[in-house]
């Protein structure tokens, strides 16, 4: 009763749901006490019903930590302390506490090139950030993240331009990737109709820099059908003069078992400015083999969730659906287990409803008995506008896009003993929800061996090709290239018991774009090439490598030995062996750390 929080119950006895459940990968076959699947909408509402005693427990525990870093490029050593608490005060109510923390253990995030205007999200894995976060979610459909914790100990805010010439350059040299956090807490408190819950973070400050305040709170109020929402932010940035506040406003109402309306309206005031959104939608799951829904999404050109949380884009307005029908069974003889086919379309604008370039797509996915699936995968994209590549630049608003179409294939192999693999190939003019002036070819491969238990070694390997990518320089100013991305990403895990466990990752990728044509955009969304421009080519280089050993002292008490090697290098020469690409940040890399950590449970 001590492991998570649950919520408080009157009487001397709590009513909980369970269910059992195991799938048997080698023959597909499932065993469940409950007549239901994690993979369909209806799973936790078929949960079997029992009633047990009671029983409060309350628990405190106390991690402290020491963290010894070496970093061979900056030639700094580093010695923090620190410490965690997890206090359960009851069954319904936890409190959680960082003191000073370091995250030197933690796996490094997957390597993207991004070029686009529009940001990439990244989840958190750092623990106390990563765990019992649930609470302060808020359904955004990947469109959206009202809190994205990677905010908390990101990149110091500087403003070097006010300080004095000398300082300027010093100010320029200090700046760091990333703050150092004082103080996180996260209280939760759980019962039967209302939930709440309050986060906090203090960021430590930097030279040149001071440190933001970042602040979160959470109501729930739920019954039998029918659940609603606050979740509200707020973060100070001293050294921007910035202080930004998010409201937010989410339901969730089951009209019957199989209908589902939930919506969300968001404000956001950044130094008294206001921005609205909101995403209402509905899902419907009438039998086993049938499901849709249908939403539709608005953000105005305000609108701002940068400061605490993550959003795709604003100045958006989106009309969406999917649906899917399955073949659950089919004849003892045959070699299919279930077969699904998905549709799914979109119409984008911007606020003043200029039509963007609106996809739809169609998916067959085919299981078989011996555990493999095939997808097949056709989308089609209407001509529109691309209204954020020019970033709003007002003497050329957007950049007239043609139609696009494509096809994709994946296979995914049975599952072995002793292996797993699949691979995947794509032929297409653009993609599903970004167009392109071009055609692309993509292929990847992934190969897992495991010879033992504990040992697993595996591969992925991917080479992207563009026809005529389309990039934005400045203003008005774009070029067209022949791009080529070559992506490896090799692992090894190992463990030795409960004690000993070894985990070896590397990701390169090799990016180079040749062969440029400038073009300058008119305020029609025309591109008219300008010869007299020189543009260079790209040559770019990203590499994460990562050692880890984790030794177990006792149960939650660990010591880590963490190996930390990578950077970007950024070239505009034509080299395109791929060995040598990848070896320059190998050879160049902006972090080369070593790192000791012991952290002990109390």
């Amino acid at each position: 009763w001590a492991i998570t929080s649950m919520k408080s119950q009157k009487g001397e006895e709590r009513t909980i749901g369970f269910c059992f459940y195991r799938m048997m990968i080698a023959e597909y076959k499932v065993s469940a006490t409950c007549k239901g699947s994690p993979y369909v909408n209806k799973f936790l509402s078929v949960f079997d019903v029992m009633d047990f005693t009671k029983y409060e427990v309350s628990q405190l525990d106390f991690f402290p930590y020491v963290t010894l870093s070496d970093d061979a490029v900056t030639k700094e050593n580093d010695t923090k302390v620190g410490a965690e608490v997890f206090w359960k005060i009851d069954s319904s109510k936890q409190l959680n506490a960082t003191f000073n923390p370091d995250f030197g253990q933690v796996e490094s995030d997957e390597l993207v090139v991004n070029f686009s205007a529009t940001e990439t999200y990244y989840s958190d894995k750092r623990p106390f950030f990563a765990e019992n976060q649930s609470m302060f979610e808020v359904q955004g459909y990947q469109m959206f993240y009202v809190i994205n914790t990677r905010r908390i100990g990101a990149a110091p805010d500087y403003d070097c331009s006010i300080l004095s010439s000398n300082l300027t350059s010093l100010c320029n040299a200090s700046k760091k990737g990333t703050s150092d956090i004082d103080l996180a807490v996260r209280y939760i408190q759980q019962t039967e109709n209302l939930d709440f819950g309050f986060l906090a973070a203090s960021e430590e400050d930097e030279d040149y820099s001071q440190g933001r305040d970042f602040y979160a709170t959470k109501l729930r109020k739920t019954n039998k059908n029918f659940s609603f929402g606050y979740l509200g932010t707020y973060v100070e940035r001293p050294v921007l003069n910035r202080e930004a506040t998010v409201h937010t406003a989410d339901f969730e109402y089951w009209a019957s078992e199989d209908l589902r309306v939930s919506g969300v309206l968001m404000n956001s005031k950044v130094n008294d400015q206001d921005g609205y959104g909101f995403r209402v939608g509905y899902g419907y799951t009438p039998s086993k083999t049938f499901s849709g829904g249908m939403g539709l999404w608005y953000f105005d050109e305000k609108i701002d969730l940068s400061d605490m949380g993550y959003l795709w884009r604003n100045d958006y307005a989106m009309f969406s659906g999917r649906f899917e029908w399955k073949q659950p069974e089919f004849p003892e003889s045959s070699i299919n287990r279930e077969r699904r086919y998905q549709i799914d379309f979109a119409y984008e604008t911007d606020r003043k409803g200029t039509k963007e370039t609106p996809p739809i797509s169609l998916t067959l996915t085919n299981g078989f008995k011996n555990s493999s699936q095939a997808t097949l995968k056709t989308f089609y994209r209407a001509s529109g506008r691309d209204t954020v590549i020019t970033r709003r630049y007002e003497q050329s608003p957007y950049i007239n896009m043609p139609k696009g179409y494509g096809y994709e294939f994946e296979y995914m192999g049975p599952s072995r003993d002793y292996y797993q693999y699949m691979f995947n190939y794509k032929r297409r003019k653009g993609e599903e929800y970004t167009p392109s002036l071009g055609w692309n070819t993509e292929y990847d491969a992934f190969l897992e061996l495991s010879p033992t238990d504990n040992l697993s070694i595996s591969m992925y390997y991917s080479e992207y090709e563009e026809e005529d990518w389309l990039n934005w320089i400045q203003d008005n100013l774009l070029a067209t290239y022949d791009m080529k991305q070559r992506v490896t990403v090799t692992g090894l895990n190992w463990f030795k018991g409960d004690k000993h466990e070894l985990r070896v990752k590397a990701q390169m990728v090799a990016f180079t774009a040749r062969n440029p044509i400038p073009f300058l955009a008119d305020q029609s969304g025309n591109l008219n090439i300008s010869p007299m421009i020189t543009i260079p080519s790209i040559t770019l280089s990203d590499l994460a490598f990562q050692i880890r050993y984790r030794y177990e002292l006792q149960p939650l008490s660990y010591l880590y030995v963490v190996y930390t090697k990578g950077g970007r290098v950024v070239g505009i020469d034509e080299e395109d062996s791929l060995r040598k690409i990848y070896k320059r940040p190998w050879e160049d890399p902006q972090a080369d750390t070593f790192t000791v950590k012991l952290r002990y449970r109390f």
